[in-house]
């Protein structure tokens, strides 16, 4: 009976698990029990292991080869050099690496992507510049130091943002500021400052601003009165409070002991302790040639020592721009704005106004240390 069953079986063998599949040899069974030939394909498939990928499974420690090593059933999950430290000649914060296993080889690869550039001693953007970018570097900043030193600029420096001075320290001039970082504005120095007005009479074309200030300088030198000068005037586009230095200190004659205000402040209060009435050479100012056209718009009586102005007592021009076209010209159509030194009220700077024929008349100007 069992040699019958035996003879109606087909010679194919299932595959056992573990094992190769073998033939079936003469008087031997599908499972390698029996004659040779199959004997033989028996012990192959009892030496098989699961998930050899048709060979290399030798019970080895895996490495990174393509072959499944120890048997598992798995391909190069792990390897010794895995996760390794390695360079990967790459930049910056892309240089590190670690060694992943692909394709059954060692790969060295980097652990960090390129990134927007900080402060931080990195090369974080992998271009081979270290903090250059770093969007806070040049805020404005405080850095708690007095004076001037307390402004400053926020750098990068050492991996870290600091705000630097952006201001050294220098010798305290007389401009209201702590210019030492000591604390204390002006402290140490004569700051009193001088003004007067010239002996010389001019035409409204001055030169403009830079005319008039060549005037007041020339003026200073000629009577050896130290220091440097500009004109107390204004135009359409710069004002004398924009033009002249603001001083936290007297402002005196040129006798050196008359104050006629105390600092800037008083002298663009509108009320001055004292008249603006020493020429440089310390006599009385000058009586020009008043304007004369116009006489129903003219507003500045013959006889008073008008001083060439278009100023507020603040400091800032008028609106109606009566200055000469600038300063620059002597058209008898143009009008300009005066002052009187004899006046310590706001009409020592402006006081009347010629509406026309003014540019061709003359006066002196007022005069102010630096």
């Amino acid at each position: 009976m069992a040699a019958l069953l035996l003879a109606g079986c087909s010679s194919e063998v299932v595959k056992p698990s573990g094992g190769r599949a073998g033939s079936v040899g003469a008087g031997g069974r599908a499972d390698g029990v029996g004659g040779s030939a199959s004997s033989s394909s028996g012990e192959s498939g009892a030496a098989g292991h699961a998930g050899d990928g048709g060979g290399g499974c030798d019970g080895s420690p895996e490495v990174c080869d393509g072959v499944d090593n120890n048997c598992d059933g798995v391909v190069d999950e792990w390897a010794p050099a895995l996760d390794n430290l390695c360079e990967t000649g790459l930049l910056g914060a892309c240089a590190a690496g670690q060694f992943v296993c692909s394709d059954g080889a060692l790969v060295c690869t980097t652990s960090a992507a390129p990134m927007a550039e900080t402060c931080n001693g990195i090369d974080d953007d992998c271009d081979g510049e270290i903090d250059e970018e770093d969007p806070g570097v040049g805020m404005g900043c405080d850095t708690g130091d007095a004076g001037v030193c307390g402004k400053g600029e926020s750098a990068c420096i050492g991996g870290a943002l600091v705000c630097v001075p952006a201001t050294s320290p220098s010798f305290d001039v007389c401009d209201l500021l702590d210019n030492d970082c000591d604390g204390t504005a002006d402290n140490g120095v004569s700051c009193a400052r001088r003004v007067f007005v010239t002996s010389s009479l001019y035409s409204g074309d001055l030169g403009g601003l830079e005319g008039a200030d060549a005037k007041c300088q020339a003026a200073a030198d000629a009577a050896s009165v130290a220091g440097v000068y500009r004109a107390w005037l204004s135009t359409d586009l710069e004002w004398a409070s924009q033009h002249l230095n603001h001083v936290g200190a007297p402002y005196l004659l040129v006798d050196g002991a008359t104050t006629v205000a105390a600092d800037w402040d008083e002298l663009t209060s509108g009320t001055l302790q004292h008249a603006i009435d020493l020429t440089e050479l310390g006599g009385p100012p000058p009586v020009g040639q008043a304007p004369t056209e116009g006489a129903a718009e003219n507003t500045c009586l013959p006889g008073a020592a008008l001083v060439w102005s278009e100023t507020g007592p603040d400091g800032t021009n008028q609106p109606q721009g009566y200055q000469c076209f600038d300063w620059t010209t002597t058209q008898t159509g143009l009008g300009a704005s005066f002052g009187v030194a004899t006046a310590v009220d706001a009409s020592w700077t402006m006081a009347c106004t010629a509406i026309v024929g003014a540019c061709g008349s003359t006066a002196p100007l007022y005069c102010v240390e630096q």
